[in-house]
């Protein structure tokens, strides 16, 4: 199999698994990566080969209007790969019940030092041949995994999701990363009898999309002594009032609680969506905002506008946002905006206006007063307001375009009631997408416009706050494909360097510049082996603390390996729990030794030697920053040894 990665318009990892070949090393050890599944048979070592392959996008400039790339590092590192093999039956019907995963969790390295891709790994599961089906997903929490493990025995393709966003964005340990799942699956054969890769197998298309969408809310302004302003209605600028940019915030509301890991089709052909869709009363599959208030605190300041930013820009994109599960909506018709909010992801807008004009209380007289800049009206108003500290306001109820402080407001009994403006915050509702009234400017619900969906970037412009008629905001609309930016070069914390244990077969740098793979010959010995008769390799394993390796031969009916535990030698081990280095990491040294099980007899036999680490086939003796004159700097994952 090939994986490969690409960076396209509309996915973040395009993978492709090429089925060269599933190659059998043999019954598997007991320290194999997973249980034994429903379907009978002889569990073998099966081989897949990992291509991630970046494309061409990846090496142009990141300011290409017609490419914008809107992912950051963090949202696109491949933190976990997650592996769901089901198994088919002898009549050719799935058996949901067996399916397994093959989690790793390695740090891909994406550099070799000389700044040139390092992009084949391969991954060592074991299974019975036959008939498979495969998801592929990644960033997964352990949690997540099994929840797919336990609900697709009895769901199968409506399996589901339920979490909030941080539990699938990982916003705030950022120890998972962001959870992406395949978009479909594949099934096909596993042949145990295969040992070499065919040049005429098919590849297998697979795209992962982040499970959550991004929405980024920017705002026009215009710059003002003392800072950055918004544009209110169609008043020129401070005509009227005052808000800062800085203190117009936002919050996503009704946001969903459940989400399907891949996209799932109704019998009409299109994406449906695993929540509350009117014919039940589950509104609690979403979670709400508490109070206006939490927008005031806890949102987040809209960004300011800039057009070379936007699609078809020349600048850098924008990349900051709020993230949310999608939702995907299926509004019959005849509902209203307050009855949609309780299905449909919304964004809910707070802006602080400081009005310009405003009744205060002079002698004990209320009287209207103008100020000429923002300081004296804010000074005026706190002065008057009931709250000390706080900045309160009001309107009267049937004339929303006069301002009152507190201390007028209660004067001015004879006008009615009055509507309170908490500190000055305003607060309005619209939806991330829809369709943009001509006249307002408002966007009014569209089920296709308005349902977010996984893995694209939502960027809304504020084109201008209308305070007397609602507030309305009048926005504009663009989606990104959500890319992954290519970033920093950085290196694996796993790595495996094998060298010979005595010093007559150990090839250094200096004697083999060629590299691995290396022949080492195994003359004749006894089936059981001897401490004369193997090859012994001194094994240093690198990587996170009690990560699981293995040494794994390709040909387990001529070769195995020498073991005995008195002589410290072994075939797999556990990385100690304790003891890590600055970086995080603990180093440890192991004693693998291979002999030929039969005399040599005329005929020349060969075994691969290769070690898998956290269930990924490692380069043997990397070079690396950390390993500069490792013996026989490896490029491959092999040691050749041979009888002769």
């Amino acid at each position: 199999m090939r994986l490969k990665e690409s960076l396209n318009r509309y996915s973040i990892y395009c993978i492709c698994f090429a089925l060269y070949a599933f190659v059998a090393y043999g019954c598997t050890d007991q320290d194999d990566l997973s249980d034994d599944n429903s379907i009978s048979g002889e569990m073998v070592d099966t081989r897949i080969n990992i291509l991630f392959d970046f494309g061409e996008e990846a090496d142009q400039a990141k300011t290409r209007s017609d490419n914008p790339n809107a992912g950051t590092e963090s949202e696109s590192r491949l933190r976990s790969l997650t592996l769901f093999l089901i198994d088919f039956d002898s009549s050719g019907s799935e058996v949901p019940s067996s399916i397994k995963a093959y989690r790793y969790t390695n740090k891909l390295p994406i550099y070799r030092p000389d700044g040139t891709r390092l992009t084949n790994y391969t991954a060592i599961l074991n299974a019975t041949p036959g008939k498979k089906r495969l998801f592929v997903a990644a960033n997964l929490s352990l949690t997540q995994q099994n929840d797919f493990l336990s609900k697709y025995v009895n769901d199968k393709t409506n399996a589901v999701f339920t979490g909030t966003v941080n539990d699938f964005s990982d916003t705030n340990t950022n120890n998972n990363g962001f959870a992406m799942f395949s978009n479909s699956y594949v099934d096909f054969t596993i042949v145990a009898s295969q040992s070499t890769y065919p040049a005429s197998a098919p590849g297998y298309p697979f795209t992962l999309y982040r499970m959550v969408s991004k929405v980024l809310v920017t705002a026009e302004g215009y710059l003002q002594t003392g800072g950055t302003y918004m544009k209110i209605g169609n008043e020129t600028y401070g005509e009227n009032g005052w808000i800062r940019m800085a203190e117009v915030r936002y919050l996503l509301n009704t946001t969903n609680t459940k989400v399907y890991p891949y996209p799932v089709m109704n019998n009409l052909g299109k994406r449906i969506d695993p929540n509350y869709q009117f014919n039940t009363n589950q509104l609690n599959d979403f979670s709400t905002i508490a109070t206006d208030s939490d927008v005031a605190t806890m949102g987040k300041v809209v960004a300011l506008y800039d057009a070379n930013k936007m699609p078809g820009g020349v600048g850098t994109t924008y990349t900051d946002g709020v993230y949310c599960l999608e939702n995907i909506v299926n509004d019959p018709g005849g509902n209203n905006d307050l009855t949609r909010r309780n299905y449909t992801t919304y964004l809910r807008i707070g802006a602080r206006y400081t009005p310009k004009h405003l009744f205060v209380v002079e002698n004990g007289v209320v009287v209207r007063k103008t100020y000429s800049d923002e300081l004296s009206a804010q000074i005026a108003i706190s002065a008057q307001s009931d709250v000390v500290g706080k900045r309160n306001i009001y309107t009267p109820t049937n004339d929303s375009k006069y301002y009152y402080t507190y201390q007028a407001m209660m004067l001015s009994s004879s006008l009615g009631t009055f509507k309170k403006y908490d500190d000055g915050w305003h607060y309005y509702n619209t939806y991330v997408g829809g369709v943009k009234d001509a006249t307002t400017g408002r966007l009014l619900f569209d089920n296709d416009g308005s349902s977010l969906l996984r893995n694209n970037y939502y960027l809304l412009n504020i084109n201008a706050l209308d305070l007397q008629n609602g507030p309305l905001a009048q926005c504009t609309l663009s989606v990104l494909p959500w890319n992954k930016v290519d970033t920093d070069k950085w290196f694996s914390t796993v790595s495996a360097v094998a060298t010979a244990f005595f010093p007559t077969a150990n090839y250094t740098k200096a004697v083999n510049p060629i590299a691995i793979p290396v022949s080492y010959n195994v003359m004749n010995t006894t089936p059981a082996g001897t401490d004369d008769y193997n090859l012994t390799f001194k094994l240093t394993v690198t990587g996170n603390p009690g990560m699981e390796w293995r040494a794994v031969l390709s040909n387990t009916f001529d070769f195995d390996f020498y073991l005995d535990t008195s002589k410290e030698c072994v075939k797999y081990g556990t990385l100690p729990a304790s003891g890590a280095d600055a970086n995080g990491v603990v180093t440890a040294s192991y004693k693998v030794a291979v002999y030929a099980k039969y005399p040599y007899d005329g005929t020349s036999r060969t075994t691969n030697l290769s070690f898998v680490v956290d269930g990924l086939r490692q380069v043997v003796n990397p070079d690396s920053p950390a390993n500069p004159n490792a013996a026989m700097p490896g490029t491959t994952e092999f040691i050749a040894i041979k009888q002769n």
